[in-house]
């Protein structure tokens, strides 16, 4: 039991950096649908909300085979890394 509840919470935390991602690009809403999340058993990843982009539609992953976060496209391709901006 001691490692699902370790499991558990660190997927949680991991959930957040999803959740927190979901709120800079969709509107805001009330509630928490803005960080729903589910896993997709094919990727192997837990993904949030697909995104329209001027690229096309992209999902940002906690990808669970390398425990990394990506996003993707519709065809769950890898696109590169993206330079973040902070002021």
């Amino acid at each position: 039991m001691h490692d699902y509840n370790k499991t558990d919470q660190l997927l949680h935390f991991l959930s957040q950096f999803i959740a927190k991602m979901n709120r800079q690009f969709l509107p805001k809403e009330e509630g928490d649908s803005p960080t729903n999340i589910y896993f997709d058993p094919p990727q192997g990843a837990i993904i949030s909300h697909w995104l329209e982009t001027d690229i096309g539609t992209i999902v940002f992953q906690l990808n669970l085979l390398d425990w990394s976060f990506d996003f993707v496209d519709s065809d769950f391709k890898l696109l590169d890394p993206i330079e973040l901006h902070t002021t």
